[in-house]
């Protein structure tokens, strides 16, 4: 009995009435990593920061897939959306996802215990 209420927990998505179906977050979203924008020219090309927009450069890192910008230090959660093309600073993460995103409610919770949440990629 215990199981299946684990299955169907109290707290659900608007709407979802499936039983939850555990899987890894790898199976669900591609984490990469931003880069230095210094070497790159002024254009039409959006660079973000944990902070949102920053200026504007020549080259895309992402050039045709949207993503959602995750802070590393201290903004984790206050993820955003990210419409292609764009590029990302080292301290913003990006994640691709490889399953429709529309349905999720972007508000990440974080622990709370350090004055300045920090997320570690592998």
């Amino acid at each position: 009995m215990k199981d299946n209420q684990a299955k169907y927990p109290q707290l659900r998505f608007k709407c979802f009435t499936d039983p939850w179906e555990q899987r890894k977050l790898e199976k669900l979203v591609d984490v990469r990593s931003g880069h230095d924008y210094k070497h790159l020219n002024r254009g039409n090309i959006p660079v973000y920061g944990t902070g949102g927009y920053m200026l504007s450069v020549d080259k895309a890192l992402s050039e045709n897939e949207d993503a959602i910008g995750i802070g590393r230090k201290g903004t984790i959660d206050n993820p955003f959306l990210l419409k292609a093309p764009f590029w990302t600073v080292d301290t913003l993460f990006y994640v691709v996802p490889r399953v429709d995103y529309n349905f999720l409610d972007l508000k990440l919770k974080c622990n709370t215990c350090s004055t300045r949440p920090v997320l570690y990629s592998d």
